[in-house]
């Protein structure tokens, strides 16, 4: 079994013209489902003169009105159930944050058993098999990411490990007990457990089993992965989900680990569009744009041609690994963070990307945009380093913020009115879904 190149070859390996068919016909049955399960769903869909037996095609699909989140956080709960509530065996939620309420995920015994075989997927395709250890720091409370994650590993045959919301101390320790061979957190709990090591000068090549990170939930960069690879000795890969269809594994890199589109995204469990986000109109292969999300396979909770505000591109290209699954690429940004300064739009991927890259930084990065008194937007950033002591050396952090200065200057095209620089620890860091949103990534004082 350890030997196969894929967990379930026929499915990850389909033709294309197979695969497309197949998602033309889910999607078809997805519109009758949610149509005769949800007042909803029905209700929009006569309004805009929707047919499921009409759906035939790619161009069909396109007619179908997109949904956004505050549409679906209209619904009271439970009200979005396409099943039978007899069938209905665990119930889950995105995160609330300040500025978002809860939407809650009903998910029957196929859509549990459909959620094991994507996550194991994903864990096979960055090779891991049965007898590895997954160290899964993701929470397993009322979201999602920690079971899909568990459910995969206990499909593929692997040991889980649930250690949930333990500080990186204890984490470090389990790593070592229990022989992990791989560790799945979001990338800025695994930057810290990366500080931890380069604080202990612990050698992690020799000390542990681990070599694999899969890391998702936030947005992350590229000099953030190389400090996570170097620190913890492992390879590092991108892991996509979202809560509202039950978390990780829509979408993970494979071992090719391309630059430019990284991860695959099971195309026979969801339907992934990529469209202008002004206009609703679709982009074409490989151009920047929205990414919309239909779940085909899901009972429960099924949403249909979801807005979900992650700015990324989406190809059908082959992938040197062998599967012929779409593949989308690292997640830009959102379309609820973008800062609009001089006519330019930047993300806080782009600061967060180019500040990582100081050796001198620390694991959290914030914009602030503001409004002087000539009525001038301009933006601040202010910056964790990864050791306060170089906080008394006045002449290293002027020259550090000048450089810093320049380089978002370079990488955005703005640059920054001022970049302060503060101990560890002194940034609010996300909690739950607050990872995607701009409510810690992006302060805006504008409106005050």
């Amino acid at each position: 079994m350890g030997s196969r190149a894929f967990f379930q070859p026929e499915i990850e390996t389909m033709p294309q013209d197979k695969l497309r068919e197949m998602q033309v016909e889910r999607f078809r049955h997805a519109v009758a489902r949610v149509m005769s399960h949800s007042t909803f769903y029905r209700e929009l869909y006569e309004s805009a003169g929707v047919d499921p037996e009409e759906i035939r095609t790619f161009e069909d699909i396109r007619s179908i009105p997109l949904i956004d989140r505050a549409q679906i956080e209209s619904f009271s709960p439970l009200t979005s159930l396409c099943s039978d509530p007899v069938r209905v065996r665990e119930i889950h939620s995105t995160s609330g944050t300040r500025s978002r309420k809860i939407f809650l995920v009903a998910a029957t015994q196929h859509d549990i058993d459909y959620w094991a075989d994507i996550n194991a997927r994903a864990l096979w395709m960055v090779g891991l098999r049965p007898g590895d250890v997954l160290l899964n720091a993701f929470p397993t409370g009322i979201t999602t990411w920690g079971f899909g994650l568990h459910y995969g590993a206990l499909k593929l045959g692997m040991a889980s490990v649930p250690a949930g919301s333990l500080p990186p101390e204890q984490l470090l320790e389990l790593l070592w007990e229990v022989e992990a061979t791989a560790l799945c957190a979001t990338p800025s709990k695994a930057l810290s457990l990366s500080r931890l090591v380069e604080k202990r000068k612990v050698d992690m090549r020799g000390n542990t089993r681990c070599r694999i990170a899969l890391l998702g939930a936030e947005p992350w960069s590229r000099p953030m992965r190389e400090r996570i690879e170097s620190s913890l000795g492992v390879k590092a890969y991108d892991l996509y989900g979202m809560s509202e269809f039950l978390g990780p594994a829509m979408g993970c890199e494979c071992q090719v680990r391309d630059r430019k589109f990284g991860m695959h995204i099971w195309a026979d469990a969801f339907l992934c569009e990529c469209v202008d986000p002004r206009t609703g109109e679709p982009m074409g292969e490989g151009e920047e744009g929205e990414l919309v999300w239909t779940s085909l396979v899901w009972e429960g909770t099924p949403l249909i041609r979801y807005r979900s505000g992650d700015l990324s591109a989406i190809t059908w290209q082959s992938c040197d690994c062998g599967r012929t699954h779409p593949r989308i690429a690292a997640i830009k940004g959102r379309t609820d963070d973008a800062v609009v300064l001089e006519g330019i739009i930047i993300y806080p991927s782009q600061v967060e990307e180019t500040l990582l890259a100081f050796e001198e930084a620390g694991s959290q990065t914030r914009i602030v945009v503001d409004r002087d008194k000539r009525g001038t937007d301009f933006f601040c950033v202010r910056v964790e380093l990864k050791d306060k002591s170089l906080l008394q050396d006045q002449a290293l952090c002027q020259s550090l913020a000048r450089k810093m200065k320049d380089a978002v200057r370079q990488a955005t095209g703005v640059a920054p009115r001022e970049v302060e620089l503060l101990p560890p620890g002194a940034l609010r860091k996300a909690s739950g879904s607050e990872e995607k949103t701009p409510v810690v990534r992006v302060e805006d004082r504008r409106g005050k």
